[in-house]
């Protein structure tokens, strides 16, 4: 999974919050801010929404499910 705004690092689930009891880092590589998850836990990081700063007091997912590409440029640090 990836979070949506680019940051060094995000923890979750450090409070044992999430179903699997797990703890996740989000580590920032290749501008996508990325992390494993067990399967159990991601329909919880899903519904996790901040505001996203447009002015009309709307909420955007904070997490999204990475595709292909985010996984590839991800684990080869940006390369092909």
């Amino acid at each position: 999974m990836k979070y949506y705004m680019p940051s060094e690092r995000v923890l979750v689930g450090e409070k044992g919050n999430l179903p699997s009891k797990k703890g996740y880092v989000f580590k920032m590589q290749a501008n996508i801010c990325f992390s494993w998850v067990e399967e159990v836990d991601v329909a919880t990081l899903l519904s996790i929404k901040k505001d996203c700063n447009c002015g009309n007091g709307a909420l955007k997912s904070s997490f999204l499910l990475a595709n292909d590409n985010d996984v590839r440029q991800w684990t080869n640090k940006g390369g092909r």
